[in-house]
């Protein structure tokens, strides 16, 4: 693909040619700490900022002679009300979720023509999105998942047909180390939400709790033994492979 896309439309489609892409290495954020009684300061966590990314564009030559018409198209496509996907052509299988931040434009040529213009993005999360993928847990065995990527993955976990385990009162997931407990009120059937990046959970939509003492699990790149250990249903993993 030799393209790039903003909320599912080229850039091309809208008269744009993406001439250079300025995608730099988001800056590092330092959380620190004073040491008393020593020099300097204690790491408390580095997180990645926000990722900046400018396209340097011109238009198609065929739209040059209404400028101001072409600004209107863009805001029209470009402004939103929250991040959406931005494919560039140096990763085509990836993106990023951003939005549009700024537009400046270049040197006019003449009394009518426009020399070229760019568009800022910010992507909130530095992280590049790749490929869906799904896994179906079923049974109380021991299953293994393969996590791609580069980076830990925001999990979201689905139950149907939930049902409290025999003698209990809950249904669980387990990993090697780490087990999350839902419970459930009634003997009936319901769907269990978990949405391991917020740590929310809903019970047949309703905004529910987990028990006192679960853990919540993450998910770095790499093999991933899980398995639902208590309560009959139906899991389905899914989750978007991330890259730095």
């Amino acid at each position: 693909m030799d393209k790039s896309y903003f909320d599912g439309e080229s850039f091309e489609s809208h008269g744009v040619v993406v001439e250079r892409i300025h995608d730099d290495l988001p800056a590092m954020r330092e959380e620190m700490e004073p040491r008393p009684g020593r020099h300097g300061s204690k790491v408390n966590s580095l997180t990645l900022d926000a990722r900046e990314i400018t396209l340097e564009c011109r238009f198609l030559g065929d739209r040059w002679s209404d400028f101001e018409s072409m600004k209107e198209d863009l805001a029209a496509w470009l402004v939103t009300d929250s991040d959406r996907p931005l494919r560039l052509r140096n990763h085509p299988d990836q993106h990023y979720m951003a939005h549009y931040s700024s537009f400046t434009e270049g040197d006019r040529l003449g009394s009518t023509g426009i020399g070229g213009f760019e568009l800022a993005f910010t992507a909130s999360d530095p992280i590049r999105y790749g490929e869906y993928r799904g896994y179906v847990l079923t049974g109380s065995d021991w299953k293994t998942i393969e996590i791609g990527g580069t980076e830990r993955a925001d999990m979201i976990i689905t139950i149907n047909n939930a049902r409290r385990s025999s003698g209990g009162n809950a249904v669980e997931i387990s990993l090697l180390d780490a087990w999350l407990t839902v419970p459930i009120e009634d003997g009936g059937s319901h769907t269990v939400r978990i949405d391991c990046r917020d740590r929310t959970v809903t019970v047949d939509n309703r905004l529910t709790g987990v028990t006192l003492g679960s853990v919540w699990p993450t998910f770095e790149p790499g093999k991933v033994k899980v398995r639902m250990s208590q309560g009959t249903g139906t899991a389905t993993l899914s989750w978007i492979q991330r890259y730095r």
